[in-house]
């Protein structure tokens, strides 16, 4: 348990991962007293550490299409699906809204519109990181999207730029397993998540803010925390606790949206050369420093739910391994699971939850948290200092609970 802390504070931030570690480097750079709160030990140490961690503007878009749904229902009783959802009567009003932003084409090109423009700025702040010595892993070598059918191959859009399966394979000779062709993004890039939250976090720390470990937050009120060793007083709160956000703030429209992972221990094998998308198993494979990540699936829940589903973490493991079948003796982790902070309208939520602006939601990122940590932390920096970014006005939750859903 770490120093009870008596004096007020400028910026109070609850969540240690990626966005609470980005926000506390902006606010404190600002000039602001910063104090990060985190019931862990340290930077990173919940749902921020085992994701992909790419930084994709490729990628940014709504997290579910009407496809998706779609087979989410035919695949209820499918325990390995890549997608589905625990269903219960308290998420039913939260489907019910995806649903009808989802069927909303307008509605879904505006999203994949505004979050590309918001990714595309964040990986040039990524970048900006190693450039100012933030040693957060970050590699742009590019993203394969990779098709194992025609059918998936012929959805690509007109302007891209396919690769057939011969020359996919060129771009990456690992791939073995049966593949159709693939789509090549050269600029995207990516980090090893953990160590990413990590450095920025110990960023922050130079430059002033304070990690709090071992502190579980109860209570946000206006001007202060409660925790499980006292209160805390800040002048702003922001509540960065990812999928965790409903059991601080009950109204907010993000639930969980739970994925797994599994580490392949590197040994003697070679490392593909570039991240790679399995586009109908919906598996995501990094090259790690010491080991190849595989990640995937996506199951919707209201909160937060614990344990490894080992059907749906074998699933990816599979997967990956007849895409690339140099891997499959390979020693392998136990798996992680993590729950994705997930919107029904596919934006995150940056702004004010009460008329007096003292309490603050930065979540909702989907599964594009990483990607879009740095500007999140930007935006919140912004709106702190009372100059926000007009595009935050999309993102508050003020503007959910006035705008018609289609």
């Amino acid at each position: 348990m770490s120093e009870l802390l008596t004096e007020p504070v400028d910026v109070a931030v609850v969540g240690a991962g990626a966005i609470g570690a980005c926000v506390a480097l902006e606010c404190a750079e600002a000039g602001a007293s910063v104090v990060v709160l985190d019931a862990g030990d340290g930077w990173g140490t919940g749902v921020s550490s085992g994701n992909a961690g790419w930084v994709c503007p490729s990628h940014a878009g709504p997290f579910a299409t009407l496809t998706d749904l779609t087979n989410a229902l035919r695949w209820m009783l499918k325990r390995d699906s890549p997608f589905g959802f625990r269903p219960s009567p308290a998420l039913l009003p939260w489907m019910l809204r995806l649903l009808r932003f989802t069927v909303d084409r307008a509605h879904a090109q505006r999203v994949s519109a505004a979050l590309h423009e918001l990714a595309v700025e964040s990986l040039a702040l990524h970048a900006g990181y190693g450039a100012r010595g933030i040693e957060t892993g970050f590699q742009r070598r590019g993203l394969l999207d990779v098709y194992q059918t025609a059918a998936a191959l012929r959805s690509v859009p007109a302007d891209a730029t396919v690769l057939n399966a011969d020359e996919a394979r060129a771009e990456e000779p690992l791939l073995q397993g049966r593949i159709a062709g693939a789509v090549l993004h050269p600029d995207e890039a990516y980090c090893d998540p953990a160590r990413f939250v990590r450095a920025v976090g110990h960023a922050a720390e130079t430059v002033g803010a304070r990690l709090l470990t071992g502190r579980r937050v109860s209570a946000v009120r206006r001007g202060e925390l409660v925790t499980d060793a006292g209160t805390v007083r800040a002048g702003a709160v922001v509540v960065a606790t990812g999928a965790g956000t409903r059991a601080l703030i009950p109204r907010t429209p993000i639930i969980s949206g739970t994925g797994y992972s599994v580490d392949l221990a590197s040994g003697q094998t070679p490392m593909p050369a570039r991240p790679l998308f399995l586009k109908e198993a919906r598996v995501a494979i990094t090259p790690l420093p010491d080991s190849l990540r595989m990640a995937g699936t996506m199951v919707l829940g209201r909160d937060p739910h614990p344990g490894i589903d080992r059907r749906r973490l074998d699933a990816i493991h599979r997967a990956g391994v007849e895409a690339m079948p140099a891997w499959s003796g390979s020693q392998r982790s136990a798996g992680w699971a993590g729950a994705r902070p997930c919107t029904y309208d596919g934006l995150p939520t940056v702004g004010w939850t009460d008329p007096s602006r003292s309490v603050m939601v930065a979540g909702g990122h989907g599964m594009v948290g990483v990607t879009l940590a740095p500007i999140t932390g930007q935006l919140v920096r912004g709106i702190i200092d009372g100059d926000p970014d007009p595009r935050v006005e999309n993102l508050a939750p003020a503007h959910r609970r006035k705008t018609r859903h289609p």
